[in-house]
């Protein structure tokens, strides 16, 4: 994907996300890090100021994507603590699309990181699965609901990059929208692709008319709880 497409994070409150030992000597971690047809937190959108929620429906995976993808299973989303790996559909990390969602499976490699992450999970710090992804125009579909919020449906994946065993999941405070590109959002919902305004000449009028503050912005209990979630989760990086 180009630098204009937009990487997202994102995990499930659903307790079938949560990873888990499986096997005879329980090393074996497996969870669903995509889980279909359950609507999402409240995220907020920093480009276009609003709230909105989410929903990943089933099929949004395909087996087509899953042997094209370099697919790294990490700890906390950090590339530099790799735990298995999936490159082309084979390696060490297994992902398996199911009716429920997209599961996946390896066994805890003997180093200090797989041994830690196997003492985390024994004693539950380690609580939920987390994906790294990005779409392009065409596989999502926006609506607005009766209420004036909206929702995003994700129909389809263009980019899978991570799954990841996280202590905190990612969908309630996301702020991976900070790092949207306009452009690549307005692509993505089959908006008019604005060209960037030429950067006009300095004047030399001594005393220019001041500019006027904009009226301040009234939220909604939606965009307020949004808010909420994502100052707290930057407060925390």
């Amino acid at each position: 994907m180009s630098n204009d497409n937009i990487h997202e994070l994102r995990s499930s409150l659903s307790a079938l996300s949560a990873p888990s030992l499986v096997g005879e000597e329980k090393r074996t971690i497996e969870g669903l890090a995509i889980v279909y047809d359950e609507e999402s937190e409240v995220i907020y959108d920093w480009w276009e100021d609003r709230s909105f929620r989410e929903i990943v429906h089933q099929g949004a995976v395909t087996e087509e994507l899953l042997r094209s993808s370099d697919v790294l299973a990490l700890y906390e989303h950090d590339r530099k603590q790799l735990l298995a790996r999936s490159t082309n559909g084979s390696g060490s990390l297994q992902l398996t699309i199911t009716e429920r969602g997209l599961q996946y499976r390896f066994e805890a490699p003997n180093t200090q990181l797989g041994n830690d992450t196997l003492e985390l999970l024994r004693r539950g710090d380690l609580r939920g699965s987390s994906f790294l992804f990005g779409v392009k125009k065409g596989d999502t579909r926006w609506e607005q609901l009766s209420d004036g919020t909206w929702l995003r449906h994700i129909d389809h994946f263009s980019y899978l990059g991570d799954v990841s065993v996280v202590s905190t999941p990612a969908y309630p405070a996301t702020t991976a929208s900070a790092e949207r590109s306009k452009r690549a959002l307005d692509e993505e919902r089959g908006l008019p692709v604005d060209e960037p305004t030429p950067t006009p000449e300095p004047t030399t009028d001594p005393d220019p008319e001041p500019t006027p503050s904009p009226e301040p912005r009234t939220l909604t209990p939606l965009d307020e709880r949004a808010l909420l979630w994502a100052d707290a989760k930057m407060s925390n990086h």
